[in-house]
């Protein structure tokens, strides 16, 4: 079965047994996910949209390939109607329709729905023999039995055993001026530098270098300088924000289409594209208020705000597919956005967040503090684990495109490299100064298995990371 027959039976109206199965495997792993949400409530109304099983089948498939114990459950195959299964793992669980490898979720399921009364008695008792983690031959906790093969033998996984990788400098570069960001060009063979850029300077608020060569290929003489960059889908374009102000760039340099301007602002501006599209987020701040406004990129036309209802909010963080934003500032809140319907689908308070990123895999949000990572599920918004190595405050995230791993750069001066699998560090990048500003920014290349780190002196490093 492929991740396109799995969306298709998450939008079953009525719902066949294999429908129920599947919902439920995807419901236990991502729980009340926006984008799945949106896709079940579209099949109620008899009209999903392309766009939304493509987008449904693009999360499932990113979660899939971080957790094979989840690609096997949603993965396993449809049965054929009408072959009746008794006697499963030495185990009679009521009568399951099945076709090949039975599941305890499976089993569960058919058996829950044939005889609810007895189920729930039946549940009661398994919590009492949890701790033998089987019962007669049936394991409680999703595996196989022993006479009963695992979906696919060969599938990969992943050890808990911590482990270290050695990345390599692969090249190195400075630039004029205090550095703010970094970001990749969406196919790797640039590296945007952004710069804070005070006003009246004649520095570049952004400097364009090409990942192979380290050569300059453009720069962006922007008014309030580059601390948020981000490029558009198809790399031709750079949003640019800072002091003040927010455009697009051509890549190559100029400005295209002017966004806000100092003059209407007063302050720092967050800004971002919305991946897959043409479309700029800026964050506004105003005297006790904050707005998000989404842009145009081509015509710089404003297409709609959002009263975030927060005092005290200073950024932004875009989820990689598009589908949610996150607007936090210097406090405890932090709230989630769905870009769709321009509604809060979650949030949740810390003790302030000096940076935030979305895992590609829809799994987690990360969010940077005083010496620790916290890293947050996205189908219930809980802190599930806190990552402590930094000695001091963090100031930057960014995940691996695979989301495996999860860079994180530090005033200590230090980048450390985590195992998001065991939650270890595997890594620890030398050579930036322990100084007032240390590691100011990090990002990973999108392509190929290159981590880009950046000081506030302007140093700026490119190393190889092994991966797997």
């Amino acid at each position: 079965m492929d991740m396109e027959t799995v969306v298709a039976l998450l939008a079953e109206r009525p719902a066949s047994g294999p429908a129920v199965r599947i919902r439920a495997v995807v419901a236990a792993r991502l729980g009340a996910h926006p984008v799945i949400e949106r896709l079940q409530a579209e099949a109620d109304n008899a009209a999903v949209t392309p766009s939304t099983r493509d987008e449904a089948a693009r999360v499932l498939r990113a979660v899939a390939e971080q957790d094979q114990h989840f690609a096997r459950e949603v993965l396993a195959p449809v049965p054929p109607a009408g072959r009746v299964v008794h006697n499963v793992g030495g185990n009679h669980i009521g009568d399951i329709v099945a076709g090949g490898p039975v599941t305890i979720t499976q089993r569960i399921s058919n058996y829950a729905s044939a005889h609810p009364a007895r189920f729930a008695a039946m549940a009661v008792a398994a919590v009492l023999v949890l701790g033998s983690a089987t019962v007669g031959g049936i394991d409680l906790i999703g595996r196989a039995t022993a006479d009963e093969p695992a979906a696919s033998d060969t599938a990969p996984t992943r050890s808990s055993v911590p482990r270290t990788i050695s990345p390599t400098m692969a090249k190195t570069f400075t630039v004029q001026g205090g550095l703010d960001a970094l970001a990749f060009s969406p196919d790797g063979k640039q590296l945007a530098v952004g710069v804070y850029r005070a006003s009246g300077s004649d520095v570049p608020g952004v400097v364009v270098h090409s990942v192979e060569s380290g050569a300059v290929t453009a720069t962006l003489m922007t008014e309030g300088g580059g601390s948020w960059i981000s490029y558009g889908a198809d790399g031709s374009s750079l949003a640019v924000s800072g002091n003040g102000g927010a455009g697009v760039w051509a890549a190559t340099g100029n400005l295209t289409t002017r966004l806000l301007d100092g003059a209407t602002t007063g302050g720092t501006v967050a800004s971002a594209f919305v991946p897959g599209g043409s479309t700029v987020a800026t964050l506004r701040v105003g005297d006790g208020s904050c707005a998000l406004e989404f842009w145009d990129a081509t015509t710089g036309s404003r297409a709609s705000t959002l009263d975030t209802g927060a005092e005290d909010c200073a950024d932004l963080a875009v989820d990689p597919g598009g589908s949610l934003m996150a607007t936090f500032g210097g406090g405890y809140e932090v709230d989630i956005w769905d870009l769709r319907s321009q509604r809060a689908v979650g949030g949740f308070t810390t003790d302030g967040v000096t940076a935030l990123a979305f895992s590609p895999t829809a799994q987690f949000v990360a969010t940077a503090g005083e010496e620790a990572v916290a890293l947050w599920a996205q189908s219930s918004w809980q802190k599930v684990a806190d990552l402590r190595g930094h000695r001091a405050l963090i100031t930057s995230l960014a995940f691996s495109p695979d989301g495996n791993l999860l860079a994180t750069g530090s005033k200590d001066g230090t980048v450390r490299v985590w195992d998001l699998v065991t939650r270890e560090s595997i890594a620890t990048l030398p050579g930036h100064d322990e100084d007032d500003d240390g590691v100011m920014a990090v990002a990973f290349s999108p392509v190929e298995p290159l981590l880009a780190t950046a000081d506030g002196d302007g140093v700026v490093r490119i190393w190889s990371v092994p991966t797997g």
